[in-house]
């Protein structure tokens, strides 16, 4: 069962970019409200009692500009493009196979690249240690949990840790005990 879907990584593309032109525009229209003052401001003759206003209102404009930024730029959009990154490394970079017994579901939020997840626990056999350690695999926190049958051995892809591909086993014992 492939976890990851490319229709979802479309998907956060296509939110990413709307909140760049979101921001952009906004970027554009305070530009042009600034230059508009500034031609305006020009305009005045020299000791205008109307230059204390417009200079005041372009203070005003600047600093909510800047709060708006901040917080559009630093909540709203970062979350979506660090999950976008997300995906991208997910479906790029190499991923690595494992084989181990599936143990629970951990439903307590980690964050990892300033993306929430949540984690499946699988019991996995150490070939150079000799022993069995366990093993927390990231899904996304937003996603329900594939439905995982506790005790049965399953093989998995990762790629940073975070689920890729996930399948039930055909052997009793995990490959890499063997």
């Amino acid at each position: 069962m492939l976890y990851f879907s490319q229709e979802e990584l479309q998907k956060v593309q296509k939110q990413r970019r709307k909140h760049i032109i979101i921001y952009v525009s906004s970027a554009v229209a305070f530009l042009i409200f600034t230059i508009g003052m500034f031609l305006w401001y020009t305009t005045l003759p020299y000791k205008s009692p109307t230059i204390t206003v417009v200079k005041i209102i372009e203070y005003v404009v600047v600093a909510l500009f800047v709060i708006y930024s901040f917080i559009y730029l630093g909540l709203v959009f970062r979350r979506v493009n660090r999950y976008y990154k997300t995906l991208v490394d997910l479906k790029n970079n190499k991923k690595e196979n494992y084989s181990g017994s599936f143990i629970g579901y951990d439903e307590t939020l980690h964050e990892y690249n300033g993306v929430d997840f949540k984690t499946l626990n699988f019991l996995e056999w150490n070939k150079y240690r000799k022993e069995y350690f366990e093993r927390d695999v990231y899904v996304f926190y937003e996603r329900d949990f594939p439905k995982l049958k506790e005790n049965q051995i399953y093989n998995y892809k990762t790629q940073s840790n975070i689920l890729y591909e996930i399948e039930i086993s055909e052997n009793k014992q995990s490959e890499d005990q063997k």
